[in-house]
């Protein structure tokens, strides 16, 4: 329903009704100031929303920990950071051994984490990545597709990616995919969430039950809106198992699959995949 009355309205009327949404919520932080370490609510809203922020970060904590086996000494990338919503818990379950490094397109929430969290807990660091996207960073001036990650090889024990690969098209997604195989170790994890087409997800699309309709298709993804291309974007499950085998990634355990479609039965909201580096023909893990 919502998409449908997205769609029903022109571009400058939206950004219109956002803006003054934000602005109405900036007037909101001014005389009720949200509670010590949580982000103002102009802020929050931004970066995916304030009202679930410490549910989501929550429970997510939980599935790194039940899913990928994240440990308090691990150390973890965070790509598309946000506002700190999965740093804030990983605070209290990371040791001082532990390491935490965030990155986000978006500079003022990147200066809004060091100026919140990592003054508290130095081994939380955050990193701004000037990386193009047409819904986050409009004036980035690298290339998602270009972009590398400024880390050596085998640098982490666990990456995730929270609702960025639903806003990024083909191109990025596949350098990323290439970067994160790179940076994991042998016996890493990573969690990444995916809104995937699969004859499900499209029946119900097409019955009307999907939050998305996503008909606007290519080869290999569907976008929701043509006018704004990562506003959420959609990739066939079948793509996205050849570019992982591609990079030497396979899928641990069975597809978590999101309630964004419609199922009755799921997870979380998006889909979950958790990845680890695939066998090679020796036997060992990685490239």
């Amino acid at each position: 329903m919502l998409s449908r009355i997205r769609k029903s309205f022109p571009m400058p009327i939206l950004r219109l009704v956002r803006g003054t949404y934000v602005i109405m919520l900036k007037i909101h932080d001014i005389f009720l100031r949200p509670r010590k370490g949580l982000p103002p609510r102009s802020l929050a809203l931004r970066a995916g929303g304030f009202q679930d922020y410490e549910k989501t970060g929550n429970e997510f904590l939980g599935y790194f920990k039940k899913l990928c086996g994240l440990r308090p000494g691990h150390s973890v990338l965070d790509i598309g950071c946000g506002v700190g919503r999965m740093a804030w818990p990983l605070t209290s379950f990371l040791s001082s051994e532990g390491k935490y490094q965030g990155l986000e397109v978006v500079k003022k929430y990147v200066d809004w984490c060091g100026e919140n969290i990592s003054v508290r807990f130095p081994n939380f660091q955050f990193g701004h990545m000037d990386v193009f996207n047409g819904k986050c960073n409009p004036k980035g001036k690298i290339s998602g597709a270009e972009y590398k990650f400024s880390f050596p090889d085998s640098a982490f024990d666990f990456i995730f990616l929270t609702s960025v690969f639903t806003h990024l098209l083909q191109a990025d997604t596949e350098n990323y995919v290439a970067e994160i195989s790179r940076m994991l170790k042998a016996d890493g994890r990573c969690l990444a969430t995916f809104f995937l087409l699969n004859d499900q997800s499209l029946e119900l699309a097409r019955s009307g039950k999907s939050a998305y309709e996503f008909k606007y298709r290519f080869d290999n993804y569907a976008l929701e809106d043509e006018r704004d291309p990562e506003y959420a974007v959609a990739y066939s499950q079948d793509y996205v198992s050849e570019l992982l085998k591609r990079n030497h990634l396979q899928v641990r355990g069975p597809v978590r699959y999101g309630s964004c479609c419609g199922r009755q039965d799921f997870t979380s909201y998006q889909d979950i995949l958790v990845l680890e580096k695939s066998l090679s023909p020796d036997g060992r893990k990685g490239r």
